[in-house]
């Protein structure tokens, strides 16, 4: 074989071989894992802005960052990536410790409306990322 053929396989044996392979896979499996879908009838449209409604991630291995420089905030779950701004932090970080939570506990939490953050759950449950599991727990 010529030595341009054999470069290929010492590329993937240099990824694998790599202490972050791991890592990179991990991150790649949080990213585009669907979790439990569920439908929230009848709120597909839109979550209405009622602090009682609870709300649930259905990815379990949904990844939530912050970017140190400007605080905003990144949550990839069900194949699909969201980036929200930095005051949205609590509300996701509640979220995202897997617990049922109400709009308004959000709200409260990240010192936003309850319709701030029914917005931002409508955009998760439009991307099957949560889904609203009751009106009160």
């Amino acid at each position: 074989m010529r030595p341009a053929a054999h470069r290929p396989l010492r590329e993937v044996q240099a990824a694998l071989t790599d202490p972050a392979v791991t890592d990179r896979w991990a991150h790649s499996l949080d990213a585009t894992h669907h979790g439990r879908p569920h439908t929230s009838l009848p709120h597909l449209d839109q979550v209405p802005a009622r602090p009682e409604l609870t709300v649930r991630l259905t990815c379990p291995r949904a990844r939530l960052d912050q970017d140190p420089d400007t605080g905003a905030w990144s949550l990839e779950a069900a194949g699909t990536a969201w980036d929200f701004s930095a005051p949205a932090g609590p509300a996701l970080q509640r979220l995202h410790d897997g617990r049922p939570a109400t709009l308004g506990e959000l709200a409260h939490l990240a010192r936003l409306t309850v319709a701030d953050i029914s917005d931002m759950v409508t955009v998760l449950v439009q991307g099957q990322a949560a889904t609203v599991t009751g009106a009160g727990r």
